[in-house]
């Protein structure tokens, strides 16, 4: 008498990715992306700027909750700047920062990030060496 045995194979479904799988892990990774280089773009595009400061200003908008929020702008003869607080510049005294810095001053400025005029940033001042005052210059 022999005896059958019967040997059943498992076979292992693998998952199938259907569309919406592979456009949702996309989206993902591109939001990823997006993240990882606006943090990074600042750090990336530091450079020293050399020029005279013409004027300054201190900006104040207010967002739909009624918050106000304000920057500091310093216009110059090589574009407009701003000097905000941040991990960035590692600096939480923007009020004094901008309080010493002078008109008709020429100043080299360390600077990170780019303009973009449609989400209204500037290069933010991480630094300010004042060369002195520029003869001729009005205040």
């Amino acid at each position: 008498m022999s005896t059958r045995r019967t040997v059943k194979t498992m076979t292992r479904q693998l998952p199938s990715f259907s569309f919406v799988n592979v456009a949702v892990g996309i989206i993902f990774l591109v939001v990823i992306v997006v993240i990882a280089v606006s943090i990074a773009a600042p750090f990336m595009s530091t450079r020293v700027v050399t020029t005279t400061v013409v004027d300054k200003e201190r900006v104040c908008d207010r967002n739909s909750d009624g918050d106000r929020s304000c920057k500091y702008l310093v216009f110059t003869d090589n574009g407009t700047f701003e000097i905000t607080d941040g991990f960035d510049a590692m600096r939480w005294n923007s009020s004094d920062f901008y309080g010493s810095i002078r008109r008709c001053h020429e100043y080299d400025l360390q600077v990170r990030g780019v303009r973009s005029g449609i989400m209204s940033m500037y290069p933010n001042i991480v630094k300010a060496t004042d060369r002195g005052r520029v003869e001729g210059c009005e205040t």
